[in-house]
C-alpha cells in the first residue's frame, strides 16, 4: 500500500472528537474489520501525536533558552551600570535616601515592573502557540493594559516630589527593577534547562485503545429487513414487467403454429361493435 492510500484510508475511517465543551480531552474512533488492526492504530496516533507534543515542547523550550543566555550578560551590564550610577548619585548628595513615601511608590513601581517583564516573558511564549486574535493572548494583552495604566498613575504621583527625591527613586528604581529583571531570568533559565532535559509535554494518553465485542455495522437486522424489502420490490417489479411484456394471441398464425386449428374468426366492426361477420372455413 502506498503512503498516500494508507493516508487516505486513516482519513475516511478516522474520526476525533471533543468529549463534553471545554473538557481537553479528545476521543479518537476507528472502523475496520480487523479488531486487533484497529486497536493497534489508534494507539500507534495516540503514541505518536504525544510524542510529537514533547518534541515540540522540547523545541520551544530550546528556542526561549537561547534567547535568554543571548539577554542575562546584556541585564547583567545594564544592572552594574544601575548600580554605578546609584552610589555615584549618593556620594555627591551626602548620602541621600528616599522618604517613606517615596519607598512606597518605589516598591509598587517594582512590583509593575516586574509583573509587565513577567508578561513579556508570557507573551514570548503564547506568541508560539496563538495568534493574536486568540483569547489567551487577548486577556493577556488587557492585564498589560491594566499594569501601564498603573505605572503611569504612580509616575504622576513621583512629579510631584521634590527633585532630589525623583533622581534618586528614579536610579533606585533602575537597581531595583534590573536586579528583579535579572533574577527573573536566572530562574527562568533554571527552569527551561530542567524541562529540556525531562520534556513531559502538555498532552497524555488517559486510556488506550479498546474494540467493541460487538461489530458496530453493519446492523444483522437493518441488512436482513432490507434484502427482504428489496427482494420483494424486485419480484412484484418481475411479475409487472413480464404482465406488460404479454400481449396475448393477435393473429390465427399464431394459434397455428401452437398446432390449434382455426375454424373461424370473428373481425370486429369498430362503427358497431355489436355487427360481427362470421366466416367459416375448413
Amino acid at each position: 500500500m502506498s503512503k498516500l492510500k494508507a493516508i487516505a484510508d486513516l482519513q475516511e475511517n478516522l474520526s476525533v472528537a471533543d468529549q463534553g465543551k471545554d473538557t481537553g480531552i479528545l476521543i479518537l474512533s476507528y472502523l475496520g474489520d480487523d479488531p486487533l488492526k484497529i486497536k493497534n492504530i489508534v494507539d500507534s496516533i495516540s503514541e505518536n501525536y504525544l510524542a510529537q507534543n514533547i518534541s515540540r515542547q522540547a523545541a520551544q523550550d530550546e528556542k526561549s533558552l537561547e534567547f535568554l543566555n543571548k539577554q542575562l550578560p546584556m541585564v547583567r551590564s545594564d544592572l552594574d551600570s544601575a548600580e554605578d550610577k546609584l552610589n555615584d548619585f549618593r556620594k555627591r548628595n551626602d548620602s541621600v535616601d528616599l522618604s517613606l513615601e517615596a519607598k512606597s511608590v518605589l516598591d509598587q513601581i517594582v512590583n509593575v515592573d516586574n509583573q509587565l517583564n513577567e508578561l513579556t516573558f508570557r507573551e514570548s511564549e503564547i506568541s508560539q502557540l496563538y495568534t493574536k486574535e486568540h483569547p489567551t493572548y487577548k486577556a493577556l494583552m488587557e492585564k498589560r493594559k491594566t499594569l501601564q495604566d498603573e505605572r503611569g498613575k504612580l509616575n504622576k504621583r513621583v512629579a510631584t516630589m521634590p527633585e532630589t527625591q525623583q533622581e534618586i527613586l528614579r536610579l533606585s528604581r533602575d537597581v531595583e527593577s534590573g536586579r528583579a529583571v535579572y533574577m527573573q531570568l536566572l530562574n527562568r533559565q533554571q527552569e527551561l534547562n530542567i524541562a529540556k532535559s525531562s520534556a513531559i509535554g502538555n498532552v497524555r494518553i488517559i486510556d488506550s485503545a479498546v474494540t467493541q465485542h460487538k461489530p458496530v455495522k453493519p446492523k444483522k437486522i437493518i441488512v436482513v429487513l432490507a434484502g427482504l424489502f428489496i427482494g420483494l420490490v424486485i419480484s412484484v417489479s418481475l411479475v409487472l414487467v413480464r404482465i406488460l411484456l404479454r400481449k396475448g394471441i393477435e393473429t390465427p398464425e399464431q394459434l397455428e403454429e401452437l398446432g390449434i386449428n382455426v375454424y373461424a374468426s370473428i373481425p370486429v366492426s369498430e362503427s358497431n361493435p355489436k355487427n360481427v361477420i362470421a366466416k367459416t372455413t375448413k
